[in-house]
């Protein structure tokens, strides 16, 4: 991992370095890249509290998206993905009906309030970071084996975890069908890459298998099979689109420009 952090940082021109979060909220790890924050240096932040014996995983896992990025930066291909006030206030607005009849059951109106502002967050975070993560889990296999035992520690045991507090239940009585189908197919793709990475060791994609949506899972996976057999720089965002098209969240959210990207300019047609 030392070693590929230093490719990185010779690859990129920039150090990495690696820091603490303040509190244990939000993701285990982010990643600032320099050029975006006009910064000398790329930064990740980590949870203090993470397991230190998947944190090899966990800080190969960022570099790895910090070179994607960067390539993709350089081929003029990165992008910026948001979710705009206007896009999140279509999204809850869409929670209204449900909201409401929970509400009449006894539901505090605050709770669900909260509840919705999570799934809208954990459902476009999902389109946005599975496809990513599926390529950055793949590279690191392929290019880093000695990971692995880390990397199947990494990926399985939140797994595990989850499957013990499933709030599938409440989940699918608040969240609109359309969006819970989707939220379904993403979660359902991710388990079923876990379950291919480790080979036949894990069966995490079975609890998913009877919900509904996981037929959108399945094509996610069929595209995602061929998809990754010829990627190039910034093929990520593109997957992004494509995933958000089978599972029908296209037009749900906005793409920004790199704002400090250099295309690169047309290739001159043939004469």
């Amino acid at each position: 991992m030392e070693e590929f952090r230093l490719a990185v940082e010779a690859r990129t021109g920039c150090p990495i370095r690696v820091v603490d979060r303040s509190s244990s909220d939000g993701p285990v790890a982010q990643v600032q890249l320099g050029w975006q924050h006009r910064r000398d240096h790329h930064l990740i932040h980590l949870q203090p509290d993470y397991p230190a014996k998947l944190m090899s995983h966990l800080l190969a896992h960022e570099i790895m998206h910090i070179r994607l990025s960067y390539d993709a930066h350089q081929a003029g291909r990165c992008r910026i993905f948001s979710l705009s006030a206007s896009d999140r206030e279509a999204a809850i607005k869409a929670f209204e009906n449900r909201l409401l009849r929970l509400a009449d059951e006894g539901f505090p109106l605050p709770w669900l309030a909260d509840c919705t502002g999570r799934l809208v967050a954990n459902l476009f975070g999902a389109l946005y970071n599975f496809p990513l993560d599926l390529i950055v889990e793949q590279k690191l296999r392929e290019e880093m084996p000695t990971l692995a035992p880390s990397q199947f520690l990494a990926l399985t045991t939140p797994l595990l975890k989850e499957e013990e507090q499933d709030d599938y239940e409440l989940i699918s009585r608040l969240m609109p069908r359309r969006f819970l189908r989707a939220l379904v197919a993403l979660r359902g793709v991710q388990l079923l890459f876990v379950d291919s990475l480790c080979r036949g060791a894990t069966d995490h994609a079975a609890r998913f298998r009877h919900r509904e949506g996981f037929n959108l899972a399945r094509r996610l996976w069929q595209h995602w099979q061929i998809k990754s057999q010829a990627l190039q720089p910034g093929d990520e965002y593109d997957l992004v689109d494509e995933f958000a098209d089978i599972v029908g969240l296209r037009g749900n959210y906005t793409w920004l420009p790199d704002p400090h990207s250099n295309p690169k300019p047309p290739t001159p047609a043939a004469a």
